[in-house]
């Protein structure tokens, strides 16, 4: 039932040139729509210049869960996914938002009695009753019309929660300073951080552009914090997931927190 129909149109798995060359010159390493390799069906959904990510929760692959929700309020391209996989939009089981901007919860109405979790922080963003963080947030204005209209769907999450969705946990980690309410999620050896950072082609580790950012000194503390966290756990990332560049390495983000000085 999960096997991709041959010959099904993957275009949808690509952005456009305008965004294209709008991330080449960022500087950011490119990435394409589809199965991540290695990691146990993490299907990357390109939305534009953004990512959404559906990632498994049974050994059958019929029931996912949702990283974020792309820009698209019809989340035409999350749907195809499902589609060229034989599923529908129930297969989606819950829904985690790593920060409020509106190209990261564009799709959230396409999907009803989903449960959505996001950081308190930015719940106003996502319920359409506040302006998003950032320069850029702040001129757009508070976005009513892809807001969540359902408070029962809202699931305010905590630092270090843990949520059990089939044969997956999620666990969450607040990384405030992109927007306040940012959140990292892990799900086995992936690190999911949203917009908290991104890859230069090189694979050394960039963060967000200004204008678009709470606090870039607050968010460089958040992740360098959580690399300390986990190298004291002794915890085994393997891919590190950014939503608007390719997957990098849990190494470049330990390299880059050794290399900055102490607050």
């Amino acid at each position: 039932m999960s096997e991709i129909t041959p010959g099904a149109d993957m275009t949808h798995r690509k952005q456009g040139l305008f965004f294209k060359l709008m991330l080449r010159s960022s500087g950011v390493s490119l990435f394409e729509g589809g199965e991540i390799p290695n990691t146990d069906g993490i299907i990357r959904v390109v939305s534009a210049h953004s990512s959404a990510y559906l990632v498994p929760t049974n050994t059958e692959k019929t029931d996912y869960v949702l990283i974020d929700a792309g820009m698209d309020k019809n989340a035409a391209n999350i749907k195809k996914e499902l589609q060229i996989r034989a599923l529908h939009d129930q297969a989606i089981k819950a829904i985690f938002i790593t920060h409020g901007h509106p190209d990261h919860i564009g799709g959230l109405r396409q999907f009803p009695d989903v449960p959505i979790y996001v950081g308190a922080p930015d719940d106003g963003y996502v319920s359409g009753k506040a302006p998003s963080d950032g320069f850029v947030g702040k001129l757009t204005g508070s976005q009513p019309g892809i807001a969540v209209t359902d408070p029962d769907q809202l699931k305010t999450i905590a630092d270090g929660q843990v949520v059990s969705i089939g044969e997956k946990s999620v666990e969450a980690f607040t990384i405030p300073g992109h927007t306040r309410g940012s959140v990292a999620y892990v799900i086995g050896s992936a690190l999911f951080v949203g917009d908290a950072i991104a890859f230069r082609r090189n694979g050394t580790k960039m963060d967000s552009p200004k204008p678009f950012s709470h606090d870039i000194p607050q968010s460089r503390e958040s992740v360098a914090r959580l690399v300390r966290q986990f190298d004291d756990q002794g915890r085994a990332i393997e891919h590190v997931i950014p939503s608007h560049s390719d997957v990098g390495t849990f190494d470049a983000l330990r390299d880059d927190v050794r290399q900055a000085p102490m607050s």
